[in-house]
């Protein structure tokens, strides 16, 4: 070998966070790609829609993007190349089929309960006409359901997740897996997918027991779970979620405050209501974080959107 060293390319596709492309700027002055220390290549894989007021882009094609990626705030951007592009399709942008999976374990109680309850009301609020949503509450083993089936009625919605109780216990596993059987089970086109809450940690799951038994369900009917560890106390509980997350094709937040939990209900609400795919090589190695932005030239001025991702 000469002493060189070998380029070796990881396929990693995930479906990561996805979101509207705000309306701004396009800012020069990026740095020119760099090798990769170890000589690895690694592939990722993003999703997100490209919005102009409430009018979706739908004819973009492939050279009509950039994207940079760096690893902290800190760093350059590097231009990127694509490797993947697939193009929205009409019936993708026009309805969304997301089940919420709520935590009303009692720890959950007081503001955080508000809190929670104020968040899924606004994702409910950003529900497009042919969007659909059900709700699951999750605490004890006997104590998982689901309060409202798919409907697009928002006033039915809300009234569902205002008259949730508190409970004990913490069947968050249960829960997850009730929301993916229940989005499965609608028979209807377009995005489906679960997003679940919780503020600790699985304790009394009796039908999915494991995290790998909630993501084996969910890649087994292609069903992303978009997972918020709201004020969780412990790392660990954080990493449980995030392992379900990224598993599932999924994406993972961590708001501490309630601000911050209604940004990530927002976030999901653009993600769900689908778009482009785009896949870019990156140096970033599997299990590293790091930030990419996506430009879109199509428009004038350019349109672009700054996000997190993690190489799984």
């Amino acid at each position: 070998m000469n002493g060189s060293k070998t380029e070796v390319k990881y396929l990693v596709i995930a479906s990561l966070v996805a979101a509207a492309l705000a309306i701004a700027g396009c800012g020069g002055g990026f740095a020119p790609t760099l090798p990769s220390p170890e000589g690895e290549i690694n592939q990722s894989q993003n999703t997100f829609t490209v919005q102009i007021g409430d009018q979706f882009v739908l004819d973009a094609v492939e050279g009509d993007f950039e994207v940079y990626d760096r690893e902290t705030d800190a760093d350059p951007w590097v231009r990127r190349q694509i490797w993947k592009f697939e193009p929205p399709s009409q019936q993708q942008f026009s309805q969304a089929n997301v089940c919420l999976v709520l935590d009303c374990s009692g720890s959950m109680g007081g503001q955080r309960f508000t809190d929670m309850k104020n968040a899924a009301k606004l994702f409910v609020s950003l529900m497009r006409t042919d969007d659909m949503t059900a709700i699951v509450r999750f605490s004890s083993d006997t104590d998982v359901s689901v309060v409202q089936a798919f409907t697009s009625n928002q006033s039915a919605l809300n009234t569902a997740i205002d008259s949730m109780p508190l409970g004990n216990m913490t069947a968050l596993y249960d829960g997850i897996g009730l929301g993916i059987q229940t989005v499965d089970a609608l028979v209807r086109a377009g995005v489906k997918a679960v997003v679940a809450l919780t503020d600790g940690q699985e304790n009394d799951s009796v039908n999915y027991t494991t995290r790998a038994s909630v993501i084996s369900a969910a890649t087994a009917v292609g069903i992303p779970v978009y997972a918020i560890g709201f004020q969780v106390p412990y790392q660990s509980y954080a990493d449980d979620m995030e392992a379900i997350a990224v598993g599932t094709g999924g994406q993972f937040w961590e708001p501490a405050t309630a601000q911050e939990l209604e940004d990530a209900f927002q976030q999901i609400s653009e993600i769900v209501q689908a778009g482009y795919t785009i896949g870019w090589y990156t140096t970033i190695l599997s299990g590293q974080s790091g930030i990419v932005k996506f430009i879109c030239n199509k428009v004038s001025p350019p349109e672009e959107i700054v996000m997190n991702f993690t190489v799984p």
